[in-house]
């Protein structure tokens, strides 16, 4: 299936699992979104944090919040929060999402463009190949405008 790519608020999405690129110190980020997921799930990056000051999240790797609808996928594209998103990290990312998206029962996904508009560029590439081909429906939000559904096209 093709990317859909559109603006609006990725919490309010009908995926089942919202993915967003994240750093592995667990440290808060700037970005808008960033900043409205954090206040909305403290306790999320409250535990991601400690795993992460205890040198248990790696970079290239996702970590899984299954406490919330939709479930949240951090994926760890970053050493820190004001480092540059690594390409090979998220192509790791996404070879594993591929591999073992049926594993996990993975039926619809909502991604929030990771990484700058610039480093953006250079990851819708890889983003398209390796998940185009795959028949779930795949979202990925590129403007966060707060409070704003989405029209994601799912049924």
């Amino acid at each position: 299936m093709p990317l859909i790519s559109v603006s609006g608020d990725p919490l309010l999405t009908a995926c089942q699992v919202l993915a967003f690129g994240y750093n592995a110190r667990g440290q808060s980020e700037s970005r808008a979104e960033q900043i409205h997921l954090y206040q909305s799930y403290p306790a999320m990056f409250s535990l991601y944090r400690r795993q992460a000051r205890k040198g248990k999240i790696k970079s290239g790797t996702v970590w899984q919040w299954n406490e919330t609808t939709p479930n949240f996928a951090l994926w760890i594209i970053r050493e820190t929060p004001f480092g540059a998103t690594r390409i090979r990290y998220v192509q790791s990312i996404v070879m594993s999402f591929v591999r073992d998206y049926q594993l996990y029962d993975i039926r619809s996904l909502a991604l929030i463009r990771p990484g700058t508009p610039i480093e953006y560029q250079e990851l819708y590439p890889i983003l398209e190949q390796w998940l185009h081909p795959l028949p779930i429906p795949i979202v990925v939000y590129e403007t966060y405008e707060s409070g704003l559904k989405a029209e994601e096209g799912l049924a």
